[in-house]
């Protein structure tokens, strides 16, 4: 009998997904089932240099969303999204809260079947 890899969740330096990331204080990217997806979360918004934090969406100041994946064009050998296009979300207006829905969505998302 061929033993199977457990499919891991990888850690990524960079965020995965929104045009204002480097201003987000808050940003966690991870590529699940086997480079199949990327799950990004981005929140705590500081658009300008102030302490304000504003939302990041409607009524949110975190967001978790899912993408289909591609290896990056740069030959770095990360996983990016493969358009804009998410596949699923979640919002959060805390840390913990996006901390846990960024886990919950590459649990979910790392033991999909099928995806193209």
């Amino acid at each position: 009998m061929k033993k199977t890899k457990k499919k891991e969740i990888v850690w990524q330096g960079f965020a995965g997904h929104f045009i204002g990331a480097k201003k987000c204080l808050f940003r966690l990217c991870s590529a699940v089932n086997s480079g199949k997806y990327v799950v990004s979360t981005v929140g705590a918004y500081q658009q300008k240099d102030n302490v304000v934090l504003e939302d990041i969406g409607l009524g949110r100041k975190f967001e978790t969303m899912v993408f289909r994946a591609k290896k990056c064009w740069c030959g770095c050998g990360e996983w990016v999204q493969r358009d804009a296009k998410n596949i699923d979300m979640l919002p959060a207006n805390s840390p913990k809260g996006a901390k846990a829905n960024h886990m919950k969505l590459c649990k979910k998302w790392n033991n999909i079947k099928s995806g193209k």
